[in-house]
């Protein structure tokens, strides 16, 4: 009796989860030469639709990656609430605006870029993409500055990142 209801308990609560990973991947490129900062988000399909459900009563259907223009507002304005990057005491990424959405299978990319207009000596990278959902989500970044790249794992404890370029 005792494995029926264990069994009916996995049941019921395996349908309140997608996936069993709570993650997003962003990378980050400083091209250097253009002084430009390009940006890549990679999340679930399902997450992102359930966060723009929860925050703005927007559905979006994320399955065939077509978005309107209604959507992509509602897309940059998740992005600008929950991504900031702060260089050396200057904000400059106030409004990024999605440049780029690839889908497939179950995950999205959303890519943006960026120009600066003075040499960078630190960045501090802020990335609570999710966070509103999830308590075990964890948002890993890969930052690639010249030929070196380096790795960081986020979460609800160290949202943000600050790093020497």
């Amino acid at each position: 009796m005792l494995n029926i209801v264990f069994i009916l308990l996995i049941e019921i609560f395996s349908g309140f989860a997608f996936h069993p990973l709570h993650i997003s991947i962003t990378n980050i490129e400083n091209d250097t030469i253009n002084m430009q900062l390009n940006v890549s988000i990679k999340m679930f399909k399902n997450d992102l639709t359930t966060a723009l459900l929860q925050n703005y009563n927007n559905p979006v259907n994320t399955k065939d990656c077509i978005f309107t223009q209604s959507d992509s507002t509602y897309l940059n304005k998740y992005l600008n609430s929950h991504f900031s990057t702060n260089f050396a005491n200057d904000k400059i990424l106030h409004n990024p605006k999605i440049s780029g959405i690839k889908c497939n299978d179950d995950s999205i990319w959303l890519s943006f870029s960026f120009s600066y207009n003075k040499k960078i000596s630190t960045v501090e990278i802020k990335n609570t993409i999710l966070f509103d959902l999830y308590a075990d989500q964890n948002n890993l970044m890969i930052i690639k500055n010249k030929n070196e790249e380096k790795g960081y794992q986020l979460n609800h404890s160290n949202s943000s990142v600050t790093i020497s370029l």
